[in-house]
């Protein structure tokens, strides 16, 4: 079980950047990532989303190795 709460913890930690990387600031930055080019703010908009889903993926993830139920 253990293990299982170090992978958790692991994960998290590793889609916190990515998270982040998305909704900061993605009209400067993804352009320089992924050589994308924004045409307004609703494209911004949409990455912001997708920051705020891995971030409560993430939360989940340290959630469940934190508070982990034994079998």
């Amino acid at each position: 079980m253990r293990e299982a709460r170090w992978y958790l913890l692991l994960s998290a930690v590793g889609l916190l950047p990515i998270a982040l990387s998305y909704g900061i600031n993605p009209s400067s930055l993804l352009p320089e990532l992924m050589d994308l080019q924004f045409s307004g703010t609703n494209m911004a908009h949409v990455f912001r989303a997708v920051m705020g889903l891995y971030l409560g993926m993430a939360s989940l993830w340290i959630t469940g190795a934190l508070r982990g139920v034994p079998c």
